[in-house]
């Protein structure tokens, strides 16, 4: 099971959004160097960071952020947010990310994706999933997609993705727990490694979504907001 703490960056900034909310925005630090360190002290070895700004069409403004986390701790990033073309991905792993989401291109331009895991190995490319309900969101989850959400994760399998961060909108930043039926329904009925996002709350949700099969989980505000005890984790990073 891997624990990976995550970091939105908004104006350089860490914050989380309630469902996806700009309008719901809460600031938590203005040093996500010093965040990610606490993460690397506690025992953590990846980190999940989001790029706000560019999931919103700025794909500029986080650039030092972003490489300033991945050259000054050892933390072995994984990135999102507004990655749509070969350019973006190049400079992603040029910036030391270990590996890159595809959301929203995923769903508009799946042979994209084919080609990024050709290029690429499919352990460097994870497909970001978010829905919202069972609909797909994409653009900044602005916009939700016509395509039924199971027969794009199908053809995207056959693409060659093997690793998927599936989000619950309506469940993230709300710690309102995970969405369990999803995640139940995708591990059945798909041959995928499935990280969970969106809602976790507890250690208990932790294990929750381990015993359903979810070989990861992506850990927010409830590192925030502490309704998790980083001791906790540690002990259990310390133990694997």
């Amino acid at each position: 099971m891997k624990y990976i703490p995550a970091i939105d960056l908004y104006n350089g900034q860490c914050v989380r959004l309630h469902k996806g909310d700009f309008n719901r925005l809460t600031h938590y630090s203005s040093d996500p160097l010093a965040v990610a360190a606490t993460f690397e002290k506690a025992g953590f070895s990846q980190l999940h960071i989001v790029d706000l700004n560019g999931a919103s069409g700025d794909t500029e403004k986080q650039q030092a952020v972003i490489q300033q986390l991945c050259q000054h701790t050892k933390l072995s990033v994984q990135l999102g947010g507004g990655i749509k073309n070969a350019a973006a991905v190049d400079r992603a792993f040029a910036n030391g990310v270990s590996r890159v989401i595809i959301g929203s291109m995923a769903v508009k331009k799946p042979m994209w994706i084919r080609d990024l895991v050709q290029q690429y190995g499919s352990e460097k490319i994870i497909l970001g999933f978010d829905l919202k309900g069972r609909a797909i969101a994409v653009s900044g989850w602005k916009e939700t997609a016509e395509s039924d959400y199971r027969v794009v994760l199908r053809q995207l399998i056959d693409y060659g993705i093997r690793e998927v961060i599936c989000t619950q909108i309506e469940k993230d930043g709300t710690l309102a727990g995970p969405d369990v039926a999803l995640y139940q329904s995708l591990l059945s009925e798909f041959p995928i490694a499935l990280i969970a996002s969106g809602g976790i709350r507890s250690v208990a949700d932790i294990d929750t979504v381990a015993q359903l099969g979810c070989t990861g989980v992506i850990l927010g505000k409830s590192l925030y907001e502490k309704t998790i005890d980083l001791s906790e984790l540690t002990k259990r990073l310390t133990a694997c």
